[in-house]
C-alpha cells in the first residue's frame, strides 16, 4: 500500500496495511490503562518511540498515521520515520473540528496542510463518524467540509484519506447498518464529486458492515454486505479502499479474506490502531526489558492480515489464469 500514498501515479494493489498511531495523548492514556501500563508524563512519547523504531516496520506496513505533534517533532520517532522512508500520514480531522461555515470553507487549513507536506507527510486522514441516529443535515455539512479539504490536499500534493466510520447500535441488524453505511459513504463521495475532485485520487477508509452486538453474521455475510453497500454508494473509481475493524477486531483477517475472495473493483487494504496497540502496550508494560517482545507482538499482528490477503490475491490470480 505504500505506493498509494506516494503520488503521482496510479495506485497499485496494496499488500500491506496502515498503522494508526495518531491518537492524542489522552486517548493513549486510556489505552495504557486497558493494557495495565504505568502512566507518567513521558509514557505516550516513549510508547510511540517503541512502536516507530521497530526494526522491520517499513516492511510490515504501507504507511503510518501520526498526530501533528509527532510529525513536526524531532525525537526518535520522527528520525525513524525519515530513515525508514515509511509513508507518513497525519491526522487532520475527526468530526470534532469546528469553526467552518456550512459551505465547507477550508481556507484556514491551507497553511496547515502546507506545513504537513513540508514536514514529510504524503497523506492525511479526516475521519467522519456516523451513528445510526446521525443527523443527515450535519453529515452533509461535514461532507462538504471534507470535500473542500480533499481538494486543498490534492492541490498541495497530499493524498486525502477520507475515513467514514459507522458505529452501529447494539440492536442494529446487518441490513440496518448497511443502509446507514451506504448513505454515509454516498453523501461524502457525492460532495467530493461536486467539488470537482476526481474520486480516483482519494483513498476511502470505512468500517466493514457488521451488525450490532445482539446479532451474528459470518465473514461472508459481512464481506457481501460491505461490498454491496459500497456499490450502492457508487464508490468507484477510488485509489484504494482501506477497511477498519467493525465490532470484532480479532475477526478482521477473516473479514478481509472473505472480501478479497469476492474480487472487489478497487485495491483494498486495512488500518489497525487501538485494537492492535493495546496488545502491544500490554506486552511492553512500560518496561525496557519488554521492548523486544512488544515489537514482536506488533509485527505479528500486522503481518497476519497482510499474509492472508496476499495469499487470497495470489490464488484468485492463479484461478483467473
Amino acid at each position: 500500500m505504500g505506493d498509494v500514498f506516494t503520488p503521482p501515479g496510479p495506485a497499485p494493489a496494496p499488500t500491506r496495511g496502515l498503522l494508526a498511531l495518531d491518537q492524542p495523548d489522552s486517548n493513549l492514556a486510556e489505552l495504557f490503562r486497558a493494557g495495565s501500563v504505568p502512566i507518567s508524563t513521558s509514557t505516550a512519547a516513549t510508547f510511540r518511540d517503541v512502536v516507530l523504531t521497530t526494526p522491520g516496520l517499513d516492511r510490515a506496513v504501507g504507511g503510518v498515521l501520526v498526530d501533528p505533534v509527532t510529525l513536526h517533532g524531532s525525537g526518535a520517532s520522527r528520525t525513524a520515520l525519515r530513515r525508514n522512508r515509511i509513508p507518513i500520514g497525519v491526522r487532520m480531522g475527526d468530526g470534532t473540528r469546528r469553526g467552518h461555515d456550512i459551505a465547507g470553507s477550508v481556507d484556514d487549513l491551507d497553511d496547515e496542510i502546507a506545513r504537513h507536506v513540508a514536514a514529510g507527510a504524503s497523506f492525511a486522514r479526516w475521519q467522519v463518524v456516523v451513528s445510526g441516529a446521525g443527523a443527515p443535515t450535519e453529515l452533509r455539512a461535514t461532507a462538504r467540509l471534507v470535500a473542500g479539504w480533499s481538494a486543498v490536499c490534492l492541490g498541495r500534493g497530499l493524498v486525502p484519506f477520507v475515513d467514514v466510520v459507522v458505529r452501529p447500535g447494539s440492536r442494529d441488524d446487518l441490513a440496518t447498518v448497511g443502509s446507514v453505511h451506504t448513505a454515509a459513504v454516498s453523501t461524502v463521495l457525492d460532495a467530493v464529486r461536486v467539488t470537482g475532485v476526481d474520486t480516483a485520487r482519494i483513498v476511502l477508509g470505512c468500517t466493514l458492515v457488521a451488525p450490532g452486538d445482539r446479532h451474528v453474521a459470518t465473514a461472508d455475510d459481512i464481506a457481501r454486505a460491505t461490498l454491496g453497500s459500497l456499490r450502492g454508494a457508487a464508490a468507484v473509481p477510488l485509489a484504494c479502499v482501506v477497511f477498519t475493524p467493525a465490532g470484532r477486531p480479532d475477526r478482521l483477517t477473516a473479514h478481509l479474506a472473505a472480501t478479497t475472495w469476492l474480487n472487489p473493483p478497487w485495491p483494498i487494504g486495512f488500518c489497525l490502531g487501538r485494537s492492535t496497540l493495546v496488545h502491544v502496550a500490554r506486552t511492553w508494560a512500560g518496561r525496557p526489558d519488554r521492548v523486544a517482545a512488544a515489537r514482536s507482538e506488533l509485527l505479528g499482528r500486522l503481518g497476519t492480515p497482510t499474509a492472508v490477503g496476499r495469499a487470497a490475491r495470489t490464488e484468485i490470480t492463479r484461478r483467473a489464469g
